[in-house]
């Protein structure tokens, strides 16, 4: 055999062995993933068929599941990732740009919900709430304290406030008694009560209001009732029954107070008509965050790497708890589960597609030098 034979076999053993090798094992990958379905020939199934992912496709699912979770997505590591600083700062970072901004909204909160029947059905959900809340705290607070006197429950900062308003009250009651009485309203009120008066006194009174008139008296009483409330003395008179009064109320239980004056129904009634209104979302809802919040602005800011800190390490010392509740295995299990084989061939080789290619070539590489064996056996052998 000429030097050329000898050469050309050796190269053709080497080329067909490295074909061989390559195509192998391109093959051997393809069979991963290819049939999808199980090949038969009568009631014969084909060997190999369905491929190996498809066949191991739920065996796959379930392992994939369990080496996320005790291998990659572990509570240590979690934790260790909750504990970065570089992570705190990003969250807060983001977190303030975010507050900032929505402090500084001009829309109204209205605006955030737009479905007018869903924010109707809100206001109103809130509003019972609100409602429901204050009234509750109400009897909360009767009921607790319906056995102390006003002078236990009334904080000792509280009381030289009142005492030091008695005399302007008493100048409010003064001046509200003489509007009255000088309006249309009071004349008639007052000309009302001297004709019951005259009334009851039978024959006498009649006689009395036959010479003398109703409506004189009135225009007589009138200008002097006036001037009597108008008088320092009054005034001065008004605040004395008030101080007493008050000193007196200090000594008396809420329950006491109650069987006098109906003081719980009045209080109940007063809170539910004067201070649940003012508490209602309707015109809070109106207004916009940088009306409301704009005086709060800074205090929240300077808040966020607080509350983030404490987020952050609050999720790290439940990280266990989260990750059971979570049950991320299972969800990620079942995600794998629902890829169809398509979905699942391309993930798999858009990760591995640069080592396929590799094994790929180490066929070819291998099945080459087979083949220079072969032809140097060949050799040998003639």
């Amino acid at each position: 055999m000429s030097v050329g034979e000898v050469l050309g076999t050796f190269v053709l053993l080497v080329v067909i062995g490295a074909i061989i090798g390559g195509v192998t094992n391109s093959i051997a990958i393809k069979m991963l993933f290819r049939p999808h379905r199980p090949v038969y020939i009568g009631k014969w199934r084909l060997p190999f068929t369905p491929g190996v992912i498809p066949k191991r496709r739920e065996e796959i699912a379930g392992q994939l599941g369990k080496l996320v979770m005790k291998h990659l997505l572990t509570a240590d590591s979690l934790e260790k990732k909750f504990a970065d600083s570089q992570l705190q700062e990003r969250t807060t970072s983001i977190i303030q740009g975010e507050l900032e901004k929505w402090l500084d909204e001009k829309k109204p909160f209205r605006s955030y919900i737009k479905n007018e029947e869903q924010r109707e059905r809100l206001i109103s959900h809130v509003n019972t709430m609100i409602d429901d809340w204050v009234m509750g705290s109400f009897d909360s607070l009767w009921e607790d304290n319906k056995d102390k006197t006003v002078r236990e429950i009334i904080p000792e900062g509280m009381k030289p406030l009142i005492e030091s308003q008695l005399p302007e009250f008493s100048r409010y009651i003064g001046q509200q008694l003489t509007d009255y009485l000088e309006s249309e309203k009071g004349r008639e009120t007052v000309k009302d009560h001297l004709d019951r008066f005259f009334e009851n006194k039978g024959f006498l009174g009649n006689m009395l209001g036959m010479f003398l008139g109703n409506q004189s008296l009135v225009d007589k009483l009138y200008p002097e009732m006036i001037s009597f409330l108008r008088q320092p003395s009054f005034i001065m008179a008004l605040h004395e029954l008030l101080e007493t009064e008050w000193f007196k109320i200090q000594d008396l239980t809420l329950l006491e107070i109650d069987e006098k004056w109906q003081a719980e129904g009045t209080l109940r009634d007063f809170v539910h008509e004067r201070v649940v209104p003012r508490l209602s979302v309707t015109r809070l809802l109106e207004k916009s965050p940088s009306e409301v919040l704009s005086g709060l602005k800074a205090p929240l800011l300077e808040e966020v790497p607080v509350l983030v800190e404490y987020g952050l390490r609050t999720l790290s010392g439940r990280i266990t708890e989260i990750l059971q509740v979570l049950d991320l295995e299972k969800l990620i299990t079942d995600q794998v589960r629902a890829f169809s084989l398509q979905e699942l061939e391309e993930v798999v080789l858009l990760i591995s597609k640069r080592e396929f290619k590799m094994i790929t070539y180490l066929g070819a590489l291998l099945g080459g030098i087979i083949g220079v064996f072969q032809a140097i056996i060949m050799l040998f052998i003639q």
